[in-house]
């Protein structure tokens, strides 16, 4: 299978997980995808997430093999009794390597804060004559590097990348609501370990590749968490974020070229 023919189908699995669903709470921003290969470069990105999450981003090149990035993410909130919304940004420093032949190694570091607040309907109660709503409030920190493998060609480019996260929380608070019943309480998660992988393809809409559409499909995994109570119930709560997350987008890259071909 040649390269050129990987582009549709990344963009059709990624149309397939953007009707994937997931009842975990945490709300990964997507790795940093680049292609930059010189110094002078930058790229624009803005995507949608299967969430519906608005996500952008920002890398450039200021110095030979140097990157600079910066993206940020933002969901407002939709309902009244089930809504998710998030508010996320994050910075990194780290570099690129051309392999040759259109391959490029790319890798980075840094550092982001988050602040989430969902809420959804659980079930139906068999005492007090009404369903439960389930929130969580969630602020954290989080430092993370990655690395990727692209290679870009005459009409687009796709590449793989990997990202390891550790969150640290600052708040985290379970509250249970109905008609008849009320319970808050802090869960007492402390940190994690996220392994979050993606694919991306981008397929060149001018004949300059300057504007390029992209599609991602991904996953976030849990790794090693930190908790402070065995408690059943507290545990079970826990457990919400340390679900698999789908990490699928659509989105536009615009690559302006601040300093012409050498």
């Amino acid at each position: 299978m040649t390269l050129h023919n990987l582009y549709p189908q990344v963009f059709s699995c990624a149309a397939l997980s953007l009707l994937a669903t997931s009842c975990t709470v945490y709300a990964p921003m997507q790795p940093t995808i680049s292609t930059i290969s010189r110094q002078g470069q930058v790229e624009i990105s803005g995507s949608v997430q299967a969430s519906g999450r608005v996500e952008g981003s920002v890398v450039y090149s200021p110095l030979p093999h140097v990157l600079v990035t910066g993206a940020g993410t933002f969901r407002p909130r939709l309902g009244d009794s089930t809504f998710n919304t998030t508010r996320q940004g994050e910075l990194g420093l780290g570099g690129y390597l051309p392999l040759g032949k259109g391959w490029q190694l790319t890798g980075l570091a840094g550092y982001g804060r988050a602040s989430t607040h969902r809420a959804y309907v659980e079930g139906t109660l068999l005492w007090g004559g009404g369903q439960t709503r389930e929130e969580y409030t969630m602020r954290s920190g989080k430092l993370f590097g990655q690395t990727s493998l692209t290679h870009e060609g005459a009409r687009g480019a796709v590449g793989a990348v990997y990202r390891l996260s550790k969150i640290s929380f600052d708040q985290l608070d379970y509250a249970a609501v109905s008609y008849s019943y009320y319970a808050s309480y802090p869960v007492p998660l402390r940190r994690m370990v996220r392994h979050e992988a993606l694919v991306f393809g981008r397929y060149g809409l001018d004949a300059q590749n300057r504007w390029q559409l992209q599609a991602t499909v991904g996953l976030s995994v849990a790794g090693a968490a930190e908790q402070s109570t065995t408690d059943d119930r507290r545990y079970s709560q826990a457990n919400h974020l340390l679900l698999p997350v789908p990490i699928t987008s659509l989105g536009v890259v615009f690559r302006p070229q601040l300093l012409g071909k050498k």
